[in-house]
């Protein structure tokens, strides 16, 4: 059940190790930071593909 909610839900990894790991739980990641893998980077990234205010 949770795998296949994972599979309906925006997953996102905070740089490549995370989505790594995602991945070979058998979740797949659908967003990621383009270079700077920390927390401001990937928050920007969701607000954007969520439609919200980026900063």
């Amino acid at each position: 059940a949770v795998r296949s909610a994972l599979g309906k839900t925006l997953v996102a990894a905070v740089g490549p190790v995370v989505a790594d790991t995602l991945r070979r739980h058998g979740v797949e990641p659908r967003l990621m930071p383009g270079e700077s893998y920390f927390l401001k980077p990937l928050t920007a990234a969701l607000e954007e593909a969520l439609g919200g205010p980026a900063a």
